[in-house]
């Protein structure tokens, strides 16, 4: 669940049902979970603060070419003359941290072509920023594999993935040979396999790994308006809202994409 106050009161209250019919494991202590994801976007925009002003100028940047057929054209005719892959800007939904990332990243590869872009629009030009600018904007790109990767890869290859052995549960398990890291690997089912070499620590993985550590989808639900309601589009009357919102859904739920894209072009 997400940190918000009302989510701690519904859990309350859905801890007390489902206590009365015993139905919680472990008497409902991990009951409930964060929003990993959420709290890792809090994180991350915290860190963006000191380039927040850069961000909002690219932004504002990108906006200003996406409202207006002729200047994307204009533009996407300049990225060709540049030899840019990429032919098209991408717009963030400012308050997810990954999205910024996409619309920064892109904007990156576009930079000769907002200098040049100003000089044939002279509105455009409080959009673009300076070369400090953009060079603070690469900076928060880390290119290189982390460090941490790397001493853990030194340590398997200089003890072959072997620790000197003990007598209890948990070093044991210490012992064992180090797997190299895998995005197939299944934690889950590692210590299923183990059960009986490591029976307390098995029952405690399973315990704790199989607690769900994230709330994306049904927290993108509810974030969904602040991508209708935002400052440059602020004085929608409710009812508009509501339609667009439930507009929306319904055309993916029932009709095809193409129509799902109209929705979301006009909203």
């Amino acid at each position: 669940m997400d940190i918000v106050v009302a989510n701690d009161v519904a859990l309350r209250y859905l801890k007390q049902t489902f206590s009365v019919r015993n139905k919680l494991p472990i008497d409902g202590r991990m009951f409930h979970a964060r929003c990993c994801a959420h709290i890792l976007n809090l994180c991350v925009q915290d860190g963006l603060v000191s380039t927040k002003e850069i961000i909002d100028k690219i932004r504002d940047g990108v906006k200003y070419v996406a409202t207006s057929d002729s200047r994307r054209i204009k533009f996407a005719e300049i990225s060709m003359s540049l030899g840019l892959k990429c032919k098209k800007l991408i717009l963030d939904v400012s308050i997810r941290w990954n999205s910024i990332f996409s619309m920064l990243s892109c904007a990156i590869e576009f930079k000769n072509a907002f200098i040049i872009y100003s000089t044939s629009d002279l509105g455009f030009k409080e959009y673009v920023p300076t070369a400090e600018d953009w060079e603070r904007v690469e900076y928060l790109f880390s290119r290189e594999t982390p460090r941490g990767i790397n001493d853990f890869e030194s340590f398997i290859r200089e003890t072959d993935g072997i620790v000197e052995p003990t007598k209890s549960e948990l070093e044991e398990y210490l012992s064992e040979k180090i797997l190299p890291p895998c995005s197939k690997f299944d934690v889950l089912s590692w210590w299923k396999g183990n059960s009986t070499k490591f029976p307390v620590l098995s029952k405690m993985a399973s315990d704790i790994l199989s607690i769900p550590i994230s709330n994306v989808a049904s927290e993108s639900t509810f974030s969904a308006g602040i991508r209708i309601i935002e400052p440059h589009r602020s004085c929608l009357k409710p009812e508009t809202v509501k339609v667009l919102l439930c507009g929306a859904d319904w055309v993916h739920e029932f009709g095809d994409g193409d129509e799902t894209k109209q929705i979301g072009s006009n909203m």
